[in-house]
């Protein structure tokens, strides 16, 4: 890649992603726009489908131009290709396997050979069904990748073990969040008000990493031994659902645990709740841990792998129990309800914790890595 001469002259980055609808990576990204240092920088934001009802299209700063590829992962690289030699940027900056994969091809196929930053935010070992040619494809990817940034240090070691990418080409950067945002719309009230005195919300997808099942199992538990002054919001959509409300109803649940669906602010019901649960099975970093924080809501994790466990320090800053452990879960729960663990000592550290994800501090270690080819 050509290096700007001209020490005035701003490095332009472009970032790919494939949408704005809901999810942590599209957040992740929509932080780092709007935060980067604009006298330095000069971003675009690529994606391949553009919807004006997505989630996050309204948090994206209007300065920031967009381009539409209006096309599916597979078949975007010769149109990536095509804008990389139109508008030669500086820095190609690409998160999500599938969007990673057809920035990659597009890079290979282009005359123009800017930097390439690819983000990996998946624990690949576990829960991934990849056939040996995506595992090649992968493997060749990411070592012909500049720069790697690894969600958490669990997924920079699986890319290591996994892939051989060499440890110091590779950067572990936290999620960033807006705290100061988190904290503003935590207040606002909310639509589905809570009905028990023990208030609990999870957040996510309905599929199968979440591990829904765990916390449900484990409050049927609590539930038989006499504890029934609780309620769990679940808030997400997809695949599971049905599968979970047959869960419910078997486990006579129907009265403590809700599915209320995608919520545009899940921050309200975190900062009303008395307590967030995470039940993932695997988690390349968990940001609705650190968004849990940021309301002030202690937070009670599986130690799945990798970043809850990094995100709560080993138990220095949240409640965790072993991975797919339902009955140590319910446990746990009863030990809060009862209030036997300081339970206030977690409530008043849980701002305190979210700092350190602070958009504002995060962006500067993207920026480093974004330096290197500037």
């Amino acid at each position: 890649m050509k290096k700007n001469n001209n020490k005035d002259m701003k490095t332009s980055v472009f970032f790919f992603l494939s949408n704005l609808s809901g999810g942590g990576a599209q957040r992740t990204i929509v932080n780092i726009l709007n935060g980067i240092d604009k006298s330095k920088y000069n971003v675009k934001l690529i994606l391949l489908k553009l919807n004006s009802d997505d989630a996050y299209v309204d948090l994206v700063h209007k300065s920031i131009p967009i381009i539409n590829l209006n096309t599916r992962g597979r078949y975007a690289f010769w149109k990536i290709k095509k804008i990389i030699d139109k508008e030669k940027p500086d820095i190609l900056f690409s998160t999500l396997a599938q969007v990673n994969l057809a920035v990659w091809l597009g890079h290979k196929c282009s005359f123009h050979k800017p930097k390439l930053v690819l983000r990996e935010t998946s624990y690949r070992t576990f829960g991934k069904n990849l056939n040996r040619l995506s595992h090649l494809l992968f493997k060749r990817m990411y070592n012909d990748a500049d720069n790697v940034i690894a969600l958490s240090k669990g997924v920079k070691n699986d890319l290591i073990e996994l892939y051989g990418v060499k440890s110091d080409k590779i950067t572990t950067i936290y999620n960033p969040i807006d705290t100061e945002y988190i904290f503003e719309k935590s207040k606002e009230e909310c639509e589905l008000g809570y009905s028990k005195d023990f208030k609990m919300v999870s957040c996510g997808r309905l599929v199968e990493q979440k591990n829904y099942s765990l916390i449900i199992n484990a409050l049927s538990i609590i539930k038989n031994k006499g504890y029934e002054n609780f309620e769990l919001f679940i808030l997400g959509e997809g695949p599971k659902r049905d599968e979970l409300n047959d869960l419910i109803l078997e486990c006579g649940l129907e009265g403590n645990v809700k599915l209320v669906g995608f919520q545009n602010n899940p921050y309200k019901y975190m900062a009303q709740a008395d307590l967030f649960v995470l039940s993932s099975a695997w988690e390349g970093f968990g940001h609705v841990v650190a968004e849990a924080l940021a309301t002030g809501t202690p937070v009670l994790s599986t130690d799945c792998p990798h970043g809850p466990k990094e995100i709560l320090q080993d138990g220095e800053f949240g409640w965790i129990v072993d991975n797919n452990d339902y009955i140590q879960m319910s446990d746990k729960l009863i030990e809060i309800i009862d209030g036997t663990i300081k339970y206030d000592d977690y409530k008043s550290i849980s701002r305190e914790r979210a700092q350190d994800f602070d958009v504002s501090k995060i962006v500067i270690e993207y920026q480093n890595v974004l330096r290197l080819g500037s």
